[in-house]
């Protein structure tokens, strides 16, 4: 969910941007025996994600401090942007389509041996540094995304999305 795949029936995986708010709240209540429910869970990830992230960049004025939700959606969304451009601009368009772990190192690599002059090269490794960190949701991993500066962020993404 947190990488930009191509659809592989092989394997039993869709596309990331077709993926339901349905179908992680049924993964969420199989995990952790909860009957949560949402009003729509029609709704795709990928479109809610950016969609928040368009929200929290358009607020920034109104709501200056990021709160750890707002920041990891923030990250998410970084990461979708960034392996978006990448895996769009290379010339191989099925480079990724086996990458099964470490995909945005990857996928990154794979776009500095295309684009060795590039200067968005740069912005591509901080995203894969910042987002790597602030994606592992385990408790020693909250510090580094507290610590992160929301301007920062917001920075990194406008960035990244243009």
């Amino acid at each position: 969910m947190l990488h930009i795949k191509p659809t592989n029936p092989a394997e039993n995986i869709k596309e990331t941007k077709e993926h339901t708010t349905g179908e992680i709240l049924a993964i969420f209540n199989n995990v952790f025996g909860t009957t949560a429910t949402l009003l729509d869970t029609t709704k795709k990830v990928y479109d809610l994600v950016i969609s928040i992230a368009e929200e929290i960049e358009a607020n920034k004025a109104i709501e200056p401090v990021l709160d750890l939700k707002s920041k990891l959606c923030l990250s998410i969304a970084i990461r979708f942007k960034a392996e978006e451009y990448i895996i769009n601009k290379v010339t191989d368009a099925n480079f990724h389509t086996n990458i099964w772990s470490k995909e945005t190192g990857k996928i990154i690599g794979q776009y500095k041996t295309e684009f060795p002059n590039d200067k968005k090269r740069l912005k591509f490794s901080i995203e894969n540094l910042m987002t790597a960190e602030n994606l592992h949701l385990n408790s020693f991993m909250y510090e580094p995304l507290m610590d992160l500066s929301e301007d920062h962020l917001l920075t990194l993404y406008k960035d990244i999305k243009s």
